[in-house]
């Protein structure tokens, strides 16, 4: 379930797109849209080797679960409509905490997986988690965006329709950061 709900709330990138150009108002959301992915994900891979180390350590909940909560402060400053820089600011600060997040839960997946001797079928469970949050994910935040942030005559979104989206992602990543506090194991 922890997967699930952190997948879903990770479907809000499936909007970006179009956060930059009705929300933010960028006339090269596609462009800015490259340099923001590549930039979030390089700045999170230098991070999943030291963030791996300090969960080997500190341990794995405590870890995923402030990683949970950083990404829906984040979510909720997303929703304050901030100039381009601070976006830029909030996505690699999202490229950090969802690389953590990464590596850190898998490692919890491998420390509790229940039989060592059927680890293939249970990390299959595990990636049905993720297939289903991120296929159910934009299937529920579509028709929020499209209902809630419908205009008249406009091919643009409004903006409380991002808030809704934003506030969904933030109920899914909240979520998972309290279940991943009930899992057996790997304090």
């Amino acid at each position: 379930m922890v997967r699930l709900f952190y997948y879903l709330s990770m479907s809000l990138q499936a909007f970006l797109l179009y956060y930059l150009h009705d929300g933010i108002g960028v006339e090269n959301a596609e462009e800015t849209l490259v340099i923001l992915v590549m930039t979030s994900q390089l700045v999170g891979a230098l991070v999943t080797v030291p963030i791996g180390l300090i969960s080997d350590n500190f341990g794995r909940k405590d870890i995923l679960f402030g990683t949970c909560i950083f990404e829906a402060m984040i979510y909720g400053l997303f929703m304050v409509f901030p100039p381009l820089w601070v976006v830029f600011a909030l996505s690699i600060c999202y490229g950090i905490a969802n690389a953590s997040l990464m590596t850190v839960e898998y490692a919890l997946a491998c420390d509790t997986l229940p039989s060592k001797g059927a680890t293939a079928r249970d990390l299959g469970l595990w990636g049905v988690a993720a297939f289903l949050g991120g296929s159910f994910g934009p299937l529920i935040m579509g028709p929020v965006l499209h209902i809630v942030g419908y205009q008249p005559d406009s091919t643009a979104y409004s903006k409380e329709g991002y808030i809704a989206l934003f506030c969904i992602g933030i109920g899914f990543i909240v979520a998972s950061g309290f279940l991943v506090k009930a899992v057996r194991g790997s304090t």
